[in-house]
């Protein structure tokens, strides 16, 4: 997939759940920063949700010991984009 406007991030994250490789063009350094946080932050969760591609038993425990705080933040982080977009905005 090749992005030329990656926005907010979230087609690298849809790719990352469907193993296609991604490749975005950012506008600026400070955005490509941000992109980079979006996806390395959804890596970790991938890597620690068994049935993933990029599970691994022993790296996910890692992970989970080191990332505990940015694991709680990205499942806080995925409820309320489940409520916002049930609830009609």
């Amino acid at each position: 997939m090749i992005d030329l406007s990656p926005g907010s991030g979230q087609l690298a994250k849809a790719c990352l759940s469907e193993e296609v490789l991604y490749h975005g063009f950012c506008q600026n350094a400070p955005h490509m920063h941000f992109c980079a946080n979006i996806a390395d932050r959804f890596s970790l969760s991938l890597i620690t949700s068994e049935g993933t591609s990029l599970y691994q038993q022993e790296l996910a425990e890692m992970v989970a010991a080191l990332y505990a705080d940015i694991l709680e933040s990205q499942k806080e982080g995925a409820d309320e984009d489940t409520m916002s977009e049930g609830d009609g905005n």
